[in-house]
């Protein structure tokens, strides 16, 4: 366990290193949502290595085309641990409201359970709060930051709620 903490501290110290170097490269490079993807996916996941796909690429590039309004519907079905959940409800949020600077999007996220809400919340958050990201981007301003639920300044906001909670 400390052996991990230790892991995960310095992968963050080398980050913010980086983050400080090459700032601007970052941020061209996170204009895409695969680009940030592969960035950020060191803050959320410090000891898996981040494997692109064909789904993962084809999810980036529908979800770019809901933000740019080029669909207002989609439906995504691929299997259990192709990290929809992740792709969706963490990164693409963080991206939109980083790089893109739509901090104003209002985002109500569902899961099956509270567990994953919870999950996907956190993950989201951290991200945001995260050394890195906040170097890079600082006008993410969190103005309240909960359990389930987190706004910014700009009135932006994120709502997770269990499916058996909506109705």
């Amino acid at each position: 366990r400390q052996a991990r903490r230790q892991l995960v501290a310095d992968i963050e110290r080398d980050m913010l290193e980086e983050v400080r170097r090459d700032a601007e490269k970052i941020r061209r490079e996170c204009q895409t949502l695969l680009g940030f993807i592969k960035w950020a996916w060191k803050i959320l996941e410090p000891t898996a290595v981040f494997v692109p796909g064909w789904h993962i690429e084809a999810i980036c590039q529908h979800l770019e085309a809901v933000t740019d309004g080029r669909i207002n519907r989609l439906l995504i079905n691929v299997p259990p641990g192709c990290s929809k959940s992740l792709i969706v409800s963490v990164f693409w949020q963080a991206w939109e409201w980083g790089p893109k600077g739509l901090r104003s999007k209002r985002y109500l996220t569902t899961s099956f359970n509270d567990k994953a809400v919870k999950r996907d919340t956190r993950k989201c958050r951290n991200l945001m709060l995260s050394e890195a990201f906040q170097a890079l981007w600082p006008e993410v301003v969190f103005s309240r930051t909960g359990e389930t639920s987190f706004e910014n300044t700009d009135t932006g906001t994120r709502e997770g709620v269990a499916i058996g909670s909506i109705t």
